[in-house]
């Protein structure tokens, strides 16, 4: 399968433009069988793909989680948000595997940022990269 991607002007990002059959096979799944195709430079295209569907869907949990606490806020009051952020930190840590430790919590939040950060930096070199070999630079 080709790569189609092309810039969707209210995301300000690429889309997948694939037709009905395909649009709904997950981009890590063509990422995937593009590289056991040999197909490296489609497959990274799709992990661009994946970067930008990563960050968009990222930022709309953000920014809906925003607008919830302004709610709470707005109709509760600003000790209502505390109360809200502080049960949610008290949930996550029985949800998410228990840290033992402040060291430990300060160690896997910079491994978290770093790989965020390595992301993002990987994602704009591949770019910068392709665009430079197309002649686009």
């Amino acid at each position: 399968m080709a790569v189609n991607l092309r810039l969707f002007e209210p995301f300000k990002r690429k889309l997948r433009q694939d037709d009905w059959s395909t649009i709904a096979i997950p981009t890590l799944t063509l990422i995937r069988k593009a590289i056991d195709e040999g197909r490296n430079e489609d497959a990274k295209e799709f992990l661009d793909c994946l970067a930008d569907e990563l960050k968009h869907a990222h930022d709309l949990l953000v920014e809906w989680a925003l607008m919830l606490l302004t709610f709470i806020g707005d109709h509760l009051g600003e000790d209502a948000v505390a109360d809200a952020l502080r049960k949610t930190r008290e949930l996550g840590k029985k949800v998410l595997a228990p840290i033992p430790s402040l060291e430990q919590e300060m160690q896997y939040q910079v491994e978290h940022l770093t790989a965020m950060g390595a992301a993002r930096i990987a994602t704009e070199r591949s770019k910068s990269s392709r665009m430079s070999k197309s002649g686009r630079l």
